[in-house]
């Protein structure tokens, strides 16, 4: 409706019954937003994002860049000494969907042991999502690796229904709307990961968000939350 026009006419409108003006006769005068000279538009035609006076508005307003993303990566496994390659996949699948180096970097990535008792488990889930080695890290992946090599029993069930457990219980402000979408979008590329239990919640004292799922998927569920992480490491730091 704006094609070939040189503005927009600012009309008066006033009150929830709309006791304004909705024409613009002759002899009255209204502001008008101009967006380029009457022989510009004539030549090249009107586009928004050439207003003059939007073209204002942005040298007074500058909008500050999202902080990066300082990622943490925690790998839930029960075949430590395997896991050492399948980290390394990990932390790139991550990297990419979360926008790569200029949007995120790697602040630390630490291996937990899950061939153990209940109570061990717990013990060193805290000791990875709240020790130093994530004092820098505003968003932690909690990743659970499937078993390698073995189609017909990818996920280990009963292991990610323990550490999506004690995570809960570390987490305060759960997501679980957001938790849901990142399991839909896991889903959608790997089928098998719509059995994992999804977690989402702030760790380290509000400092921290924290993400739990599998390793299948994975591409897909952190490419889903990227622009809500923005936004949340952005609300943490207010």
């Amino acid at each position: 409706s704006l094609r070939s026009a040189d503005g927009l006419m600012m009309l008066p409108r006033g009150g929830p019954l709309g006791c304004g003006q909705d024409v613009a006769k002759k002899g009255q005068a209204y502001p008008v937003l101009l967006y380029q000279s009457s022989s510009y538009a004539m030549r090249c035609g009107t586009r928004f994002s050439e207003s003059m006076h939007r073209r204002m508005l942005e040298t007074k307003v500058k909008v500050e860049p999202s902080e990066k993303l300082h990622l943490g990566i925690v790998v839930c496994t029960s075949d430590k000494e395997g896991a050492s390659g399948r980290l390394d996949k990990v932390k790139t699948i991550l990297m990419d969907s979360l926008g790569g180096e200029d949007q995120a970097e790697l602040v630390n990535r630490v291996v937990c042991d899950m061939d153990a008792s209940y109570d061990t488990i717990t013990q060193r889930l805290n000791e990875a999502v709240c020790g130093p080695e994530m004092d820098n890290a505003n968003v932690i992946f909690v990743v659970v690796l499937g078993k390698s090599g073995q189609e017909s029993n990818p996920l280990p069930f009963r292991t990610g229904l323990d550490v999506s457990h004690v995570l809960r219980q570390m987490t305060t402000k759960h997501a679980d709307a957001m938790a849901m979408r990142l399991r839909k979008a896991a889903a959608s590329e790997d089928a098998l990961a719509a059995l994992f239990e999804n977690s989402v919640g702030l760790v380290r004292n509000a400092s921290s968000v924290l993400i739990s799922c599998s390793d299948r998927g994975l591409g897909e569920a952190g490419t889903v939350v990227r622009s809500s992480l923005n936004h949340l490491v952005d609300m943490l730091k207010k």
